[in-house]
């Protein structure tokens, strides 16, 4: 009998991880046992599971620690220049949250040479993890359907 990760016999017929097996009287298995196979892949926990939480949670920290250097930075390079909408750091956290998820922020900030270097980075920072959480994503999707 072959294990849950090279495969399965059923009446006689080996069938590989994504094949469609073969009854003994040669007809597709029904569809709920199809449906079945594919819910237990889905909540097994895998080698490949735990690498993909790992680097998910990861890169969650260090967007939350470099969050928070952006928040104070931003708080400090900000909050006196000349219309700007920081006023507290509440409102640079405000603007550093949207920066980090959207890589925009409806407020007219940053408006000094500090805070458009943090602003850069911070934008730098959301477009290399978000690249790299999907890239992530997808070669976790298209290794566990091999």
């Amino acid at each position: 009998m072959g294990s849950a990760t090279d495969g399965h016999h059923t009446a006689g017929v080996r069938h590989s991880a994504g094949a469609v097996g073969l009854g003994a009287v040669g007809v597709e298995q029904p569809a709920m046992s199809l449906l079945s196979e594919e819910i237990g892949r889905l909540t097994t926990i895998r080698e490949h599971h735990r690498r993909l939480a790992a680097r998910l949670l990861l890169v969650s920290l260090a967007t939350l620690l470099v969050g928070a250097v952006g928040t104070v930075v931003m708080f400090l390079a900000e909050r006196h220049a000349q219309g700007t909408q920081i006023h507290s750091i509440g409102g640079a956290a405000f603007f550093t949250a949207t920066q980090l998820l959207t890589v925009s922020s409806s407020m007219t900030n940053p408006l000094t040479p500090a805070g458009r270097v943090a602003d850069v980075v911070l934008e730098g920072w959301a477009v290399v993890v978000v690249a790299g959480s999907a890239g992530a994503i997808a070669s976790f999707f298209q290794s566990s359907d091999r």
